[in-house]
């Protein structure tokens, strides 16, 4: 992800989501997934629910520097964080919802979620014994 004008440097990731979808008993991957399902209603919805990270001055440059979860996700940046200015803000919004390479990205991800969805245990004990009555 680019360098915002103001300095951050931010990035995003789906590992969390990820070990929420991959990890849990039969009961805990239905509701994820169902939620997963429910909430997400297309590529914007989706944006929301990741993670942003910081990159921290002097310690290199993406991809080779390390990047520290932030405790928050894009969803509550682009609600107004209160760590974030507005022009970071709306900076962030542009990025994710008109750059290319950020779209392109996005379907990446999209894809990986359905992929561990389909992969995961739930998902494919369903499809083998149908649902219980």
């Amino acid at each position: 992800m680019p360098q915002l004008k103001s300095g951050r440097h931010v990035g995003l990731a789906i590992d969390s989501l990820l070990d929420r979808l991959r990890y849990g008993d039969n009961d805990c991957s239905y509701g994820r997934v169902i939620a997963q399902r429910m909430s997400v209603t297309g590529p914007q919805a989706f944006i929301r629910l990741i993670d942003v990270g910081e990159y921290r001055d002097g310690e290199g440059s993406p991809p080779d520097a390390p990047c520290y979860p932030a405790g928050y996700t894009v969803g509550e940046v682009l609600d107004g964080h209160p760590d974030w200015t507005p022009s970071e803000i709306e900076e962030l919004r542009q990025l994710v919802e008109t750059d290319p390479r950020c779209q392109v990205w996005l379907k990446e991800q999209i894809d990986i979620i359905n992929r561990v969805i389909r992969e995961s245990r739930f998902w494919n004990e369903v499809l083998e014994e149908g649902p219980t009555q």
